[in-house]
Order: structure tokens, then C-alpha cells, then sequence
């Protein structure tokens, strides 16, 4: 017997994601939903929020959550939608909604973030990142292109010095050795 569909759910999902992994996505061939597979790149600004977030840690303390829209910086609050990229490579992490937050709806997030012990081995420059991330539908679904080291996007000698002095503040030398 003949089916009426032309393709199982499974055949189907297996299509539209090729498809949608092109640059230009795809239709749906059961809902005709359009969808993407989006390549987001890592960037300075990733690197001098992540090294904000190290600088308030070092100072606050790790593990404890810091509250974005209150305790930084203009140029950290005005960019929070980098917190949340920088979390895509898990450098940082969001802390949910309290009982209470989400039972008064007045939030769809906490706002309130801290740096994960790979976010700080980025900024201290002892691992690398890969320089994109693919997500769908709001879910990693994996990466490519070279590693990147959090250096590389403080070409600026302005923003290199902005790092020297925030990592001097842990201790008296740099990552790589340098007093």
C-alpha cells in the first residue's frame, strides 16, 4: 500500500536540516515553517564583557551571581545580549528566575550572571575557543572554524592595556609570565 505522505517525520527532519544548514535555510516540508541554521561568530565584544565579569569575580568572589542590570557597568548592561552569546560557548552562565520572579511574571530572566571555570580559563589565555557556534531554534548545534584566544580580539593596544591592568589585579604577573 501506497503512503499518502511522501516522507517520514524522520526523512523529513533529516531534509530540512540539510537544507537548513545553507546559508539561505529552508522551508519546513510538513508545516512550511521557514528555518535556519544561524552562524554566530565570537567577537571582541564577547572578550571585554567576559573580562569584566572576571575583573567583578576576582573582586566579589567566585561562584556567587552578579546582577547585570544594577551592578555593571553602562557599556556592560547596554551589550547583555553578548552575556548571552558568551554563554552559547559556555563561558558564562545565566542563573534561573527565583520561585517567586517567575510567579510574578515580571521576568523572563534573572538577569543576574557569572563566569564559568572555562570562561576564566579563556580570559586567563589558557584555552581557545571555536569562532563560530550554529544554533537552531534557540539550541547549540555545534561548531566550527578555527580556535580562537580571547588576544586575538584586543588588538587595540587600548583594550590590551585595559586587560594587563585587570589581570593584574589577581596577582603580579600575567598569564604567560610577564610582570
Amino acid at each position: 500500500m501506497k503512503s499518502l505522505f511522501p516522507l517520514t517525520v524522520d526523512e523529513a527532519r533529516e531534509e530540512l536540516f540539510e537544507k537548513a544548514a545553507e546559508s539561505k535555510g529552508a522551508n519546513c516540508p510538513c508545516c512550511g515553517r521557514f528555518t535556519k541554521i544561524y552562524k554566530f561568530n565570537f567577537n571582541a565584544t564577547l572578550s571585554k564583557v567576559l573580562i569584566w565579569l572576571y575583573g567583578y569575580h576576582c573582586k566579589n568572589g567566585f561562584g556567587n551571581y552578579v546582577y547585570i542590570p544594577t551592578q555593571a557597568p553602562a557599556y556592560i548592561v547596554k551589550s547583555r545580549g553578548s552575556l548571552s552569546w558568551a554563554g552559547r560557548w559556555d563561558l558564562c552562565e545565566l542563573d534561573r528566575p527565583t520561585k517567586k520572579e517567575r510567579k510574578e511574571g515580571k521576568t523572563r530572566t534573572s538577569g543576574r550572571w557569572r563566569i564559568t571555570p572555562t570562561g576564566v580559563s579563556f580570559v586567563k589565555m589558557e584555552i581557545r575557543v571555536p569562532k563560530y557556534v550554529h544554533m537552531y531554534n534557540n539550541q547549540r548545534q555545534g561548531f566550527s572554524g578555527r580556535e580562537v584566544g580571547i588576544k586575538e580580539f584586543l588588538a587595540d593596544p587600548k583594550d590590551y592595556f585595559h586587560y594587563r591592568e585587570m589581570m593584574m589585579g589577581e596577582g603580579s604577573r600575567l598569564p604567560n609570565g610577564t610582570p
